[in-house]
């Protein structure tokens, strides 16, 4: 049965979280008169929320992303001060804004030309529509954790992928950097994508149906199926 839909997760795997907020840092500290360490403040910001989402996993009490989002940058802005709303608003709003790998933009004109693009993110609506309007990414839609109530790899959030899409699983190849995501997916019957992303700490490995060093390299081997 042919691909018709690519789901993506898209934070380290689409966008560059990392070089987003080390440049974004560096700009505010400015701003604010701080000394954050940019690239230690990235690191810091996407390992609270990832904290954040596991936390809810494990105590089964929803919290909506956006929530888990602020109290982490709350966090590192108030090791040892008070920050102010200006400021967590301000370094909050650095998620809203991150960049694509550079070989994202034209990959995914050619995939648009013949696949039905969506996200598949635990981050918010809200977020996903602010990132593809300041990327210009041609997503068709966002399917976020707050459809279900429920984080990934919550089997909840691929049956939102296949209800919502109203196809088969086989008809809809999950792309991610990440293997939890790819294993999850693959156990409801998707085809899988491995792309790989520096520093997210993903492996290719046999059991995907593709593995690719780029999004170039997996819009190529979609284009020769």
């Amino acid at each position: 049965m042919a691909i018709r839909a690519l789901t993506f997760d898209i934070i380290g795997t689409v966008f560059d979280y990392m070089g987003t907020f080390s440049k974004d840092v560096a700009t505010l500290n400015r701003r604010y008169g701080l000394n954050l360490d940019p690239a230690a403040f990235a690191r810091g910001a996407h390992d609270g929320y990832a904290s954040g989402v596991q936390a809810v996993r494990r105590s089964g009490h929803w919290k909506p992303p956006d929530e888990i989002l602020r109290g982490s940058i709350t966090a590192l802005l108030s090791v040892d001060r008070t920050p102010t709303p200006e400021e967590v608003d301000d370094f909050l709003a650095i998620w809203h804004r991150l960049e694509p790998w550079p070989d994202v933009a034209p990959a995914f004109e050619a995939l648009h030309e013949h696949l039905t693009l969506v996200i598949l993110s635990n981050v918010s609506v809200a977020m996903q529509s602010a990132l593809t309007a300041n990327s210009r990414l041609p997503f068709d839609r966002f399917l976020s954790s707050e459809g279900v109530k429920a984080y990934k790899p919550s089997p909840a959030m691929y049956r939102q992928a296949i209800d919502v899409l109203a196809l088969q699983p086989e008809e809809i190849m999950m792309v991610a950097a990440h293997n939890y995501d790819l294993d999850a997916a693959k156990e409801h019957g998707f085809k899988t994508a491995y792309v790989d992303s520096p520093g997210e700490g993903g492996a290719p490995g046999p059991a995907y149906d593709m593995n690719a060093a780029n999004f170039t390299e997996l819009a190529e081997k979609l284009a020769s199926q």
